[in-house]
């Protein structure tokens, strides 16, 4: 976790981040600015204000493929944002722009479910 939170503030001090996943609220103690997601709206604000403000954004994601496996309702609620995040946000959902994603870096876990990846959006 704090690994990921270095990574993106390496890259852009001023940088928008967020994050999705399995534990997604203790990210707040190495990135108190961090927003959780909770669907494919709050990803779309984020690039949207990203654009305007001339930041970067980045995403972190804690426990990737538990998300994609779907194993419960929580993880199966987090899916479209993982989708939005491998597939971009479509114009009508960023602001009359379309925004892509991409894995910018990988940090393994003691455990799958407790590693992170950074997803960055594309300029």
């Amino acid at each position: 976790m704090r690994e990921a939170v270095a990574f993106a503030r390496a890259h852009d001090a001023n940088a928008l981040t967020a994050v999705l996943g399995v534990s997604d609220k203790q990210i707040a103690s190495y990135d108190p600015r961090a927003g959780v997601l909770d669907g494919r709206q709050p990803l779309a604000a984020l690039a949207v204000a990203a654009r305007r403000e001339g930041k970067s954004l980045f995403v972190y994601v804690c426990g990737r493929e538990t998300i994609a496996s779907g194993a419960d309702d929580k993880q199966r609620s987090k899916q479209p944002v993982l989708d939005a995040l491998d597939h971009g946000l479509r114009a009508d959902e960023a602001g009359g722009t379309a925004a892509t994603f991409r894995e910018a870096a990988r940090f393994v876990g003691t455990e799958t479910m407790f590693s992170y990846r950074v997803y960055q959006m594309a300029p």
